[in-house]
């Protein structure tokens, strides 16, 4: 029976324990860890029906909406392409086609994602699970060679598992899984200067390879500075242990690694070449993704700007985005290591100086937003606030030294007490001075916890005979609790049956003939990039990395100019082009019925003076049918030659053009010879078109999916020059004659990055053979 205590009590089982508390309900209710609710409770046709629930759908955390939109979606596809022996480069469903594999966040080839082959929707619930758990053990193996205490080792990793943006990016199935890797190299680069052992660097690259592979671009990034520095940093404090060859090997696993990435690598870096992002200022719209000052109470009292779950956050940025939150207790604990008494380890400066660092930048302030506002690839195109997953890393670290600390010197709970009389005093001040008697009431209320945790410090410290043992049992047990309530306060489990159910909409759309596209007017219905569960395909659609020319000429789509302002969305608003919606094969068009009985939007009016049909309804939801929709691929007669892409623009933007019988062309000017021209069958695959033609004369035939340099032609199994039309449509010419015309997506990144991830995967075997 001891034996039994025992093991039930040691900290791997109490570890294990703590990540099932977490995703209980995946385990004995069998509800995914993924905000479905917010696509069936605010979005039609879904919001049509009640789904079991008597009043509708009850919406938990609508902020995190990305997950069932962008990287859910995107997974999927790319598991059932690669269940087919088909490489996920092309996704057709969106945008009238992107990229896949370049497209980054969507990972493709991450290793976990062999986990969704086990189920559509609780494979996805096990692979998030699998992100906290391995951040949870890997933590726990990096640590234990540092701290003597199992509970400092599991107090760590709790911290690390769940605190910050590990809790609240956890659903997207990206960030965590990268940053859980956070600890695995530094347990890699341990093993290469400490022990010397090189046989380590194996273990460095494959670590690396799977960080950049789980689809978080800063986070390569830190991941990349981390190594260094620490390496850097071991050499220096340890000059007669650590040697040059040590600090060679890891340079050479880091190499490795990223050779190995290459296949992901390089077609993003090409594909970002030619998107919105060599463009768009989006975080500069945001502070750079900078936050207040004022918000650093957020490290210890999570809520006390409201919560997205409970609809009252007020905070600068998207809660998940900017959570600072460590844990009521972890800040407390682990302060005094600045004073130099306690700082014992090499460990504890360097992630001192980690969390100090990583805090400053993270803060809006001259010197940040200097820093941000520079064009630095990878590090300022996105959100400083993600430098949050290295600050929850530090604090971990910092945790688990802080823990043994306490347990050693008898004088370190004093100093824990001053700083949380110090939180304690910030706390009750701020809420005294939040302006507006609403504000006050959730910050007191959102405050309770922390105020509570923070007095108990407190009380504890002033017993002389307090025992420390039973104290930091229920210190680990505080800090569990107190992260487990936040973790799960914001993600939202739900049930099966709400993850993408079938509508009468969606199945007369999955009946109709194809190739066509669909879109519709923007407001709560089909949400950007939902069809692609469906598979059907949509000239519209959300991606960080959308093509720049095809988010150019959806300006014009949608009735602006081509050149105006770009956006990560392309939607239809308010007003339509309808002769680039035939262009386009939009064959339907989705609208919401309108709140005045009989009185269609403008919009709705406009494509039905164009000769749009009601031939589907249900609920709330009307189908429109284009009569005037071209095929995926068709011939036109008249072509115009530009030079460069400010001119196609000001043709585009004529009213006169008509892209249904006349293509603007980028290149050099050809002739044609007056003549019909017909499709006789089009097989539109994933990375593969395959049309049969047949022209009486030289033809110009239009493809009507996105541009992209990867995409090559074959004509007649010749390979023939694909010539950008219309802004960001593909063309090419036709001989007379029957011929068989075959686009395949093959970009020149993709085969370079296979040849240099098979040359590092080889370097990396031999030198490991000779280690």
């Amino acid at each position: 029976m001891s034996k039994l205590v025992k093991l039930l009590f040691h900290p791997i089982a109490l570890l294990i324990l703590f990540c099932f508390f977490l995703y209980w309900e995946l385990f004995l209710l069998g509800r995914i860890p993924l905000p479905a609710d917010a696509l069936v409770g605010t979005n039609f046709p879904w919001l049509d029906y009640k789904w079991g629930f008597p009043a509708g759908v009850p919406v938990r955390n609508p902020g995190i909406s990305d997950t069932f939109s962008q990287i859910y979606l995107w997974k999927h596809l790319a598991v059932e392409m690669l269940s087919q022996a088909i490489f996920p480069l092309w996704n057709k469903y969106s945008l009238s086609g992107s990229p896949l594999l370049a497209n980054y966040q969507s990972a493709v080839i991450f290793p976990a994602n062999l986990i969704l082959l086990l189920s559509k929707q609780f494979g996805w619930g096990l692979y998030v699970f699998g992100s906290t758990l391995t951040a949870a053990f890997a933590f726990y193996f990096f640590i234990r060679r540092h701290v003597i205490s199992p509970w400092s080792r599991l107090i760590g990793s709790v911290i690390f598992a769940t605190a910050g943006l590990m809790t609240t990016w956890v659903e997207f199935g990206t960030g965590v899984w990268a940053a859980a890797f956070f600890p695995i190299l530094l347990f890699c680069i341990d093993k290469i200067c400490l022990d010397q052992k090189f046989n380590w660097l194996g273990g460095l690259s494959l670590a690396l390879t799977s960080l950049i592979l789980a689809g978080h671009v800063q986070i390569d990034l830190y991941a990349i500075i981390i190594i260094i520095a620490y390496s850097l940093f071991l050499r220096l404090n340890h000059p007669g242990q650590v040697k040059l060859s040590s600090l060679t090997t890891v340079a050479f696993g880091t190499i490795l690694g990223i050779g190995l990435s290459a296949i992901q690598l390089l077609p993003t870096f090409e594909s970002f070449k030619v998107s919105i992002r060599s463009a768009e200022t989006f975080s500069e719209n945001f502070d750079y993704g900078l936050i207040r000052p004022i918000e650093m109470i957020r490290l210890w009292a999570a809520d006390f700007f409201g919560n997205a779950t409970t609809y009252n956050y007020r905070g600068s940025l998207d809660y998940y985005e900017s959570s600072f939150f460590l844990g009521t207790l972890t800040l407390p604990l682990i302060l005094p290591l600045f004073l130099r008494r306690f700082r014992s380890s090499y460990l504890a400066t360097f992630f001192l100086a980690v969390f100090s660092v990583s805090l400053l930048l993270v803060i809006s302030s001259p010197l940040s937003r200097l820093i941000f506002s520079q064009p630095i690839p990878l590090l300022t195109y996105s959100y400083a606030s993600r430098l949050l997953f290295v600050t929850s890393f530090a604090a971990a670290v910092l945790g688990s030294l802080a823990l043994d600390q306490l347990r050693i010197h008898k004088d370190y709970l004093n100093w824990m007490r001053y700083f949380s009389v110090l939180f304690l005093s910030i706390t009750i001040i701020a809420v005294i001075d939040i302006p507006g008697k609403t504000h006050q009431l959730v910050s007191l209320r959102n405050s309770l916890i922390p105020i509570a945790i923070l007095s108990f410090v407190g009380v504890a410290s002033l017993f002389k005979k307090v025992n420390r043992r039973m104290l930091i049992v229920v210190f680990v047990l505080v800090i569990a609790l107190d992260l487990g309530r936040y973790f799960k306060k914001h993600n939202p489990f739900v049930s099966t049956q709400l993850v993408f159910p079938d509508t009468p909409i969606t199945q007369y759309l999955q009946s109709a003939k194809s190739p066509f596209r669909v879109a519709r007017e923007m407001g709560p219905l089909l949400p950007p990039n939902t069809w692609t569960h469906y598979r059907l395909e949509s000239i519209e659609g959300y991606d960080p990395l959308q093509l720049l020319d095809y988010s150019r000429l959806f300006r014009v789509v949608s009735g602006d100019r081509y050149g105006d302002e770009i956006s990560r969305f392309s939607q239809i608003i308010d007003k339509v082009n309808p002769a680039y919606l035939d262009a386009l094969n939009v064959g339907y068009f989705l609208s919401l019925k309108s709140s005045e009985e009989g009185r269609a939007s403008p919009l709705i009016g406009q494509l039905i003076k164009q000769g749009y049909r009601n031939v589907f309804e249900d609920g709330s939801v009307v189908i429109y049918q284009n009569p005037g929709s071209l095929d995926r691929a068709y011939f036109v007669n008249k072509l115009r030659f530009v030079e460069d892409k400010r001119e196609m623009g000001d043709i585009l933007n004529d009213p006169k053009f008509n892209p249904t019988n006349e293509a603007v062309v980028l290149g050099e000017p050809f002739k044609l010879s007056s003549s019909t021209a017909e499709v006789v069958s089009i097989d539109h695959g994933d990375n593969e078109v395959k049309l049969s033609v047949r022209a009486g004369g030289q033809s110009f035939l239009i493809l009507a999916d996105a541009f992209d340099p990867g995409w090559k032609s074959y004509l007649n199994g010749e390979k023939n020059k694909i010539y950008q039309v219309n802004g960001a449509l593909r063309g090419v010419r036709v001989p007379p004659g029957d011929s068989q015309i075959i686009f395949k997506y093959q970009p020149e990144s993709f085969r370079n990055g296979v040849i240099i991830s098979v040359f590092s995967a080889f370097s990396l075997l031999f030198l490991l053979s000779r280690l």
